[in-house]
């Protein structure tokens, strides 16, 4: 299984034990500057694998949309996980969105 850990808060990555490390996390592969497959970590649990997230992910927010085809850059950037025979599921855990109040 992997997470990519989709989140600057970064939850995901930080409950597995690991550090938030600058770079290393999915927004520069949306801005097509790395590769998913490259930003892969094991973690001490067998057959669990994290694309770790950082604070910069925020900056996804503001970045990715000003893009082209902006709707299908996670889908475009995870295509090769999905298509090799590496995870039997890939978790993508994301933000909660902002609900404002009436």
């Amino acid at each position: 299984m992997l997470i990519l850990d989709f989140d600057p808060q970064a939850n995901a990555t930080s409950g597995l034990g690991l550090a938030k490390t600058e770079g290393h996390s999915l927004y520069p592969v949306l801005l097509g500057e790395k590769r998913v497959e490259n930003l892969i970590v094991e973690t001490a649990i067998k057959r669990l694998s994290i694309v770790p997230a950082e604070v910069n992910l925020a900056g996804a927010e503001i970045d990715v949309p000003q893009m082209e085809h902006y709707l299908q850059k996670l889908r475009d950037a995870v295509r090769p996980l999905a298509e090799s025979d590496r995870f039997d599921l890939i978790f993508v855990d994301c933000p909660r969105p902002s609900v404002s109040s009436p």
